[in-house]
Formats: C-alpha cells, structure tokens, sequence
C-alpha cells in the first residue's frame, strides 16, 4: 500500500459497554438515557477490532471506553485482543470512572504492554475508589493520569450540554458554523459501537433514535462484510471531508465558548 493511501486518525474509542455505576445528567454517550443499556460481548468486540485495523493503519490513541469498561467482566480479554495491533497504535487508553477496583487479570494485561495506560475521571465523592487504584497503578509501574474533575482545578471548568435532539441550526451557514467551532469534528477522531464507526457519539445516538438517517457517508459498518475494505477507507474518509454532519443541526457542540457546567451531576 503506498502512504498516500493509508488511513491515519488521531483518536478512536471503542464502547464496550454503556452500562455504569454513575448516571450522569450529562453523559455524552447517553448512558442513563438507554431503558437497557448496550452490552458488547466479547466475540463481538474482537470481531470489531479485528475488521478496524484492517481498515485504519495507524491510531494514535485507541481508548477503550464505556459507560464504565470496568463493569465488563472479559475486560482482559478485550485488552489483549487490542494489544495484538499494538504496532498499528500511539497508545492504548483504558478509561475509568474511578468508581471500581482494578482486577488482578486485567492488571496483568495492562502491564504486559507499555503501550496501554490508564486514565481516571475523578467526580470527588463519586470515584471513591481513586487512592486504591492509583496505588495499585503505581505498585505495578503502569502509567496513568488522573483527571481532576471536582475542586477548584476542574479539568475544562467543567463539563458542556450538547442539549436535547431537537433541531438548533437551520441554514446550512448555520450548520457549517457550529462544525467549524467543534473540537470534535475539527479532529481526525472517532468512536466505535456496535460494531459501527462514527465521527460522534451524538450522531450516532441520533442515527440509532431514527432522528437522522443513516447517511452511509456518515458512519460506516466495520463487520459488513458485503463492502470492500477500500470502499470501506473511502467512506471514513469522506466523513472527514465534509465541514459538518447531519447531527451538527441538532448539537450544541464542544466549543471553547461553550458555557460549562458541574461535572458528573447526577440524574
């Protein structure tokens, strides 16, 4: 494959599982919005990692994300079969709430590879489980950061409400404007469920209510076997080529001048 063909992104996230020990008012994934939260098994996830890296040659950070991921009970066999690309990725990004303790096998795994680190969202009196995890972080000599999201040092100053999933923009100016403002859609980023990839999670919470069709220009089904690797490359491509997405008339977005509000408040 010559370079010009390859396919690169900055960022991709895996949702293993929306199920969670919080329920977040704001919730970008909309975790406590499901009536049953989806839950990925783990031949699923493989099937899906697997069919990503045969169409992205190189990530630099693939996380591994939720709802809580803690909560999945193959969690180790899911970080090993991300770390079998590990050539293919910067990084490998476990993401935690701070609410659950580590297992013995998923620490075993993480630090197999000097690629996977840690990274903890901390509510305060939410992630009571923060010490402990760090400690065990530490003891192992895996690398982890710690996001501060109480106190007076909030990570951002705090969350944004993307709002409801009614219509907010009307003129494709409009539209186009809001893109343009979104540090989401102005990167090479991506998240991955249900065996689809998509430039949002919003767009693709909107996509699975029926809201906004499932434009094939806008999301593309990893696990579909019917369509070409290539066209498979062509179609992620153009979702970054275009200025704006359906969904962006229907989103507030993250913008620097987006109006910030406590984090991890809960419903």
């Amino acid at each position: 494959m010559n370079k010009k063909d390859e396919l690169n992104l900055l960022r991709s996230g895996i949702v293993i599982t929306l199920r969670c020990t919080l329920k977040c008012k704001l919730c970008g994934g909309y975790a406590p919005y499901y009536a049953i939260p989806p839950h990925f098994s783990y031949e699923e996830i493989k099937e899906t990692v697997q069919n990503y890296f045969s169409i992205i040659n190189y990530v630099e950070d693939f996380s591994i994300t939720g709802g809580e991921p803690l909560l999945h009970k193959d969690l180790d066999k899911i970080l090993k079969s991300v770390i079998e690309y590990s050539d293919q990725i910067g990084r490998i990004l476990i993401l935690t709430n701070g609410t659950i303790e580590f297992s013995d096998d998923v620490i075993n795994v993480i630090k197999s590879n000097k690629k996977c680190h840690v990274t903890i969202s901390d509510y305060g009196k939410l992630s009571s489980k923060v010490d402990h995890i760090v400690n065990e972080l530490e003891k192992n000599n895996i690398s982890y950061r710690v996001i501060e999201y109480s106190g007076n040092n909030t990570f951002c100053d705090g969350w944004v409400d993307y709002g409801d999933h009614k219509k907010k923009h009307f003129t494709q100016e409009e539209i186009d404007e809001k893109a343009r403002k979104c540090a989401i859609r102005n990167r090479k980023v991506s998240i991955v469920i249900n065996g689809e990839l998509h430039s949002c999670g919003r767009s693709m919470r909107r996509m699975e209510l029926g809201i906004i069709p499932k434009n094939p220009n806008e999301y593309v089904d990893l696990n579909d076997k019917k369509v070409s690797i290539e066209e498979k490359r062509l179609r992620i491509n153009r979702m970054y080529e275009s200025v704006s997405t359906t969904s962006c008339a229907y989103c507030n977005g993250l913008c620097e001048d987006s109006e910030r509000f406590p984090s991890a408040e809960q419903l």
